[in-house]
């Protein structure tokens, strides 16, 4: 995979983060929104309501050696009781045509390109492939310090991977608009609402 796609692509989550940091800032304080920085991502990672999310491009050598780019997007997990079976229903249910319409009328703003508002429910499926059950991991990661929000030596992480399409790697590549929106809404978004409502208490 050429090198500097992968950089353009992963400078461009920058864009996406720092858009998804704004959003709070209309009703936070900066202090309660911060931008935290690790060398594994290009983009800073934002904190928002004690829950961290990051968003970078990863790289995968499928069979035959042809690389393949997705775009992770995580959060750290602080529910003992976290469900992955609850989650992977809400974020398939957040992906669904409607809801991501939905989502698009909600976050959409004058940066994004038009096209986005009007085929965005079919328009951004179509730029990435992903299973919500084998794209989906919760991992444990040791840490060198306790946690600053649980107090404990391991941190708990979720992520999905959205697989780039490789046939709109080249036109998502050369229109860095249209893949900033993208992100924000298929990945972020959508990644990030359908997290909340699985830590919803029923």
């Amino acid at each position: 995979m050429d090198e500097a796609v992968t950089k353009s692509l992963n400078e461009a989550l920058t864009d996406v983060m720092t858009r998804f940091r704004s959003f709070f800032l209309a009703h936070m304080n900066e202090d309660h929104v911060p931008f935290r920085h690790r060398k594994d991502f290009t983009a800073p990672l934002v904190t928002v309501m004690g829950h961290t999310y990051g968003a970078r491009v990863v790289e995968n050598e499928a069979s035959g050696g042809q690389a393949n780019l997705a775009v992770e997007v995580s959060a750290n997990v602080y529910d003992d009781e976290f469900e992955l079976e609850r989650f992977e229903s809400t974020i398939e249910d957040a992906h669904q045509p409607d809801r991501l319409e939905k989502t698009i009328e909600n976050f959409l703003s004058p940066e994004d390109p038009d096209y986005v508002e009007k085929e965005g429910g079919t328009l951004l499926p179509s730029l990435f492939s992903c299973d919500f059950h084998r794209d989906l991991e919760l991992t444990r990661k040791e840490k060198q310090s306790p946690s600053r929000v649980t107090g404990r030596l391991v941190d708990i992480v979720l992520s999905m991977k959205y697989w780039i399409q490789p046939d709109q790697l080249d036109r998502l590549s050369g229109d860095l608009l249209l893949f900033k929106s993208a992100v924000y809404f298929y990945c972020l978004r959508s990644f990030v609402l359908a997290y909340h409502e699985s830590l919803r208490s029923d």
